[in-house]
């Protein structure tokens, strides 16, 4: 993120003397988070692990999973910290197939997120 130091004054000049109406303050530019890769497998029955990379400049990062390619209906999403790279799902139903996608968020000083891109959706069976 980087901080925007620039303060602009804006009024109005009347009969010489200037009035001013208003300034800018700083305000914080946040940038949108890389897109993410994640890999997807199954070596238990009933759970998936799911792993993406660390990027160093999110707080954070958003998993969508569900039983739909479309991620319609039966969708699950959960959010981790900015150190996790790596979720177990458990309680999934064996011979069935699940979809998963994964993005980055990124949580500015006032608060607001930014998130980035999805990851190509990746699909496992579940054994």
């Amino acid at each position: 993120m980087s901080i925007i130091k620039k303060r602009f004054y804006y009024g109005i000049l009347l009969c010489g003397l200037f009035f001013v109406m208003a300034t800018s303050c700083q305000t914080e530019a946040a940038s949108i988070p890389v897109k993410q890769t994640i890999s997807m497998s199954s070596k238990k029955k009933g759970q998936v692990t799911l792993i993406w990379k660390k990027d160093d400049s999110c707080t954070g990062y958003q998993l969508l999973m569900s039983s739909d390619k479309n991620f319609k209906k039966n969708t699950r999403t959960r959010t981790f910290g900015k150190s996790v790279t790596k979720a177990t799902v458990t309680g999934l139903q064996s011979n069935k197939t699940y979809y998963a996608k994964v993005r980055g968020v990124r949580t500015s000083s006032s608060g607001k997120k930014t998130y980035g891109k999805y990851s190509a959706v990746k699909k496992c069976k579940i054994k």
